[in-house]
């Protein structure tokens, strides 16, 4: 099979697993379409003839689109997120093709068959399922910086910040951690303006004090201030215990310098 039907059977949403199944037969797009169920039965299980005769009526997402959503994912679904570029995928809408014909790239996520299958049982919200694509594209932009170098990346290791929800002040009066967006507001712009300073000159800003006087949000805010700006800001992952964090993180720091 050329790379010319491979990207147009992706771009119908068909898997990568059975594309493959495809082109170890004598199928040819066309012939996927004509034939009938009973010749397409010597090659293919009933669900996949489901798959192919349902999804090969949908109008197919542009090639250039498949390009772009390839190169920010890297080929690597982004719910498991974790750089296995092996893994068997395809293009999911998440606002659900059959109510929109949406094929533009704000509409799709590269996702595995598993977690497609998730998605359409659990039905998360577009906001979330928009969300969790956007932290993958940022996370598999540094991994690429990584891997040019040579570099082994960390994906259990960071996460990429969001500052795409909405400041609520209600947080303010509440115990508990404000989110990233209410926290870039809650400080004084020239206080953030003087940490991000000394980043930009010595690399290294330490802020400290007693638990609950707000380092953590300070933090968030310095780093909201500079999405603002247009840089990527990441954090660790709670939870995850690594007896190499202090030289992943050094490793960061020297890949991005």
């Amino acid at each position: 099979m050329n790379e010319k039907t491979c990207k147009a059977l992706l771009g119908y949403g068909i898997s990568t697993r059975l594309i493959k199944k495809i082109a170890s037969t004598h199928h040819t797009l066309g012939s996927l379409r004509e034939s009938g169920n009973e010749l397409l039965r010597a090659d293919f299980t009933e669900e996949e003839i489901e798959e192919l005769k349902a999804k090969l009526q949908r109008n197919e997402i542009p090639a250039e689109t498949i390009d772009r959503i390839l190169n920010a994912s890297d080929g690597v679904c982004c719910v498991c997120a974790d750089g296995n570029t092996s893994r068997p995928y395809q293009l999911h809408h998440i606002r659900p093709y059959s109510e929109t014909q949406d094929n533009s790239s704000d509409n799709i996520a590269l996702v595995c068959p598993t977690h497609h299958v998730a998605i359409h049982g659990n039905k998360p919200s577009v906001e979330s399922q928009k969300l969790v694509r956007n932290q993958w594209y940022k996370i598999a932009t540094l991994a690429k910086d990584y891997q040019q170098k040579g570099i082994p990346f960390p994906f259990d290791l960071l996460e990429a910040v969001d500052y795409g929800s909405r400041a609520s002040p209600r947080e303010l009066v509440q115990l508990g951690p404000l989110s990233p967006s209410t926290a870039t507001l809650s400080y004084p712009p020239e206080l953030a303006d003087k940490a991000l300073s000394l980043l930009k000159s010595d690399f290294f800003a330490l802020v400290f004090g007693d638990s609950g006087s707000g380092k953590s949000t300070f933090a968030l805010a310095i780093g909201g201030i500079s999405v603002e700006r247009g840089v990527n800001v990441f954090g660790l992952r709670f939870g995850k215990q690594r007896n190499d964090t202090l030289q992943q993180l050094l490793v960061l720091f020297f890949t991005c310098v």
